[in-house]
């Protein structure tokens, strides 16, 4: 049998070769009935290249999403994302749903929510803000395609779409390497974390913590800010009290701006103070970074992340063996920070 192209598509379809190109491929201005006019003869024809196949695979379907409402700076950024991928497919017939959990409130509140969208829906992505062991077991009873954004998940449960959170770390023990006072020949630092308990942060403080071993850091403290602003800032007046020879802070949470201010606030901030190495531009990240309170901020690329989790969940959708997939973070200085703002 003779391979299908697309001007037997447009044959089918009753519209030009260009028409047909644009519809399948989601540029240009054309209207919905012609749009589906053509998805249905490539439907007929067994026409599904690339993103038409994608769509196709997904029309008619809905995908739900389970976003946390706190910190709102966080989220938004995922939602944004999602909102921007999902409504690039909504001219064919793709729909969404977004439901929104208290992660303040017990696992309870999480695990009802995902397995009232699942019900309703055709695929699942979800941020979880609560310890994978807690709620695992509910999730491989979800009989739909199924992602966690932002943190991972075990892989025989479902694939996860984050940043390389190893690589976090990683690059912020080499930054504090770099710029990090050092007393006596030791360079003692502290990492504030977001949630020692989330797969994320755990990795944040993995990657740290080898990295940091190579260069002889040494890390007297770990704490738990739990993505507080005013508990990070009680954490660093602690840190101050507790370890006066301290030389930097590695802060795996958006709260950076906190621990700036309160290292502001008793003189240890900025050159021949205390080195702050964050994670995102985010409110006052960006004044810190300008007022050298922030030596450096780790982008995590949250708005990639919810898009390429679009993208496989696509895939999940089509029955394709999908993987977990580990976005490339970057490094926020001064000089580029105009890009991240």
């Amino acid at each position: 049998m003779d391979k299908i192209k697309i001007s037997d598509v447009a044959q089918l379809a009753g519209v030009s070769i260009s028409t047909a190109s644009k519809a399948l491929n989601g540029t240009g201005s054309i209207s919905t009935e012609t749009i589906e006019r053509v998805f249905d003869a490539a439907k007929t024809l067994g026409y599904t290249p690339n993103r038409a196949a994608q769509m196709l695979a997904a029309k008619n379907k809905t995908i739900g999403v389970l976003l946390p409402t706190e910190p709102r700076a966080v989220y938004a950024m995922f939602e944004e994302g999602l909102h921007e991928a999902l409504g690039a497919y909504e001219p064919f017939g793709v729909r969404s749903e977004f439901v929104y959990y208290d992660r303040r409130h017990d696992v309870g509140e999480f695990i009802s929510a995902m397995q009232a969208l699942s019900r309703r829906c055709s695929g699942l992505i979800f941020i979880p803000t609560v310890a994978s062991e807690l709620y695992e077991d509910v999730l491989r009873g979800i009989g739909i395609p199924k992602l966690s954004l932002q943190i991972a998940v075990p892989a025989e449960v479902c694939p996860s779409v984050t940043v390389n959170e190893v690589m976090v770390g990683s690059i912020a023990a080499d930054l504090m390497h770099l710029v990090c006072r050092a007393n006596d020949g030791i360079c003692e630092t502290a990492i504030i974390a977001g949630g020692s308990t989330l797969d994320i942060h755990k990795k944040n403080i993995a990657g740290f913590a080898e990295a940091a071993h190579t260069h002889g850091i040494e890390i007297v403290a770990v704490h738990d800010s739990f993505d507080n602003l005013d508990t990070a800032y009680a954490l660093t007046e602690s840190l101050l009290a507790d370890h006066p020879r301290l030389s930097g802070i590695f802060v795996t949470s958006y709260v950076a701006p906190a621990v700036c201010a309160c290292l502001k606030q008793h003189g240890r901030a900025g050159d021949g103070g205390i080195r702050v190495i964050g994670v995102d531009v985010l409110g006052e990240s960006g004044a810190c970074l300008e007022d050298g309170s922030l030596t450096a901020a780790i982008y995590q690329n949250q708005r990639q992340q919810a898009k390429t989790s679009v993208d496989v969940m696509l895939g999940l959708l089509r029955d394709e063996a999908m993987g977990s997939v580990s976005i490339k973070p970057e490094v926020v200085l001064l000089g580029n920070l105009p890009y991240y703002l």
